[in-house]
């Protein structure tokens, strides 16, 4: 959740004369613009509808990651699937970006995203600009989840949001079945993943024996059942 910050009166002063305000009026027109300012801090605020209908597809680049298995691979019972993505901009995925870790919220001034909107309707666009708050908006999180080191995707409302995410069988390049995976799962991923996707690798991990750590041995046959 981002937080909006308000332009201090100085800055109003600026943004006024910069839009063309004569300084013999900024007085009349300072009141009700740091009154306007304040509406769209508010508006901004309680606004999480457009938040809320992006979909995120949340990745990383390194698969060996103990805790990331022991949270999200059903404590190394589950499987890892290793996609190809294009970054900035994957034409399947969306716009991906490396995730900022930051110990508190994001500050998103007012005054820029009143900026950003005018520049629009005028038909300038601000591509830096709007990169800027969209990486505050949906790319950052809090820093104790750094260990992740995301790689996160957004689609917006607009191109399906929220949802399924159908992607090509060749996205997919490899299927890591979790060291505790039960005998009946790892055949079946590995049957599911021969019929579908026969060109990607399947990896069985296992548990180094002296480190922390897993290692990958590539399956050659599978096993039907």
């Amino acid at each position: 959740m981002p937080y909006y910050s308000l332009p201090s009166r100085a800055e109003i002063k600026q943004y006024l004369l910069k839009r063309g305000v004569k300084r013999e009026k900024l007085k009349d027109n300072l009141d009700r613009a740091r009154n306007h300012f304040f509406e769209s801090q508010e508006m901004l605020s309680k606004d999480d509808e457009w938040r809320e209908g992006a979909g995120i597809l949340c990745l990383t680049p390194y698969n060996d990651n103990l805790l990331m298995w022991s949270h999200y691979g059903d404590q190394h019972k589950g499987v890892c699937l290793g996609f190809d993505v294009a970054l900035p901009f994957d034409e399947i995925f969306g716009a991906g970006y490396d995730v900022e870790y930051s110990e508190t919220y994001p500050q998103i001034p007012v005054l820029r995203m009143e900026e950003l909107l005018v520049d629009s309707l005028n038909g300038y666009k601000n591509i830096d600009g709007y990169d800027d708050v969209v990486t505050k908006q949906f790319y950052t999180k809090a820093e104790c989840w750094s260990y992740e080191q995301e790689i996160r995707f957004l689609r917006p409302a607009l191109a399906h949001g929220v949802g399924s995410m159908p992607f090509p069988a060749i996205k997919l390049r490899e299927v890591i079945l979790g060291c505790n995976i039960e005998e009946s799962d790892r055949i079946k991923t590995m049957n599911l993943v021969k019929k579908n996707f026969p060109h990607a690798k399947i990896l069985q991990s296992k548990m180094e024996e002296k480190y922390y750590k897993v290692k990958y041995e590539e399956i050659a046959e599978v096993e039907k059942c």
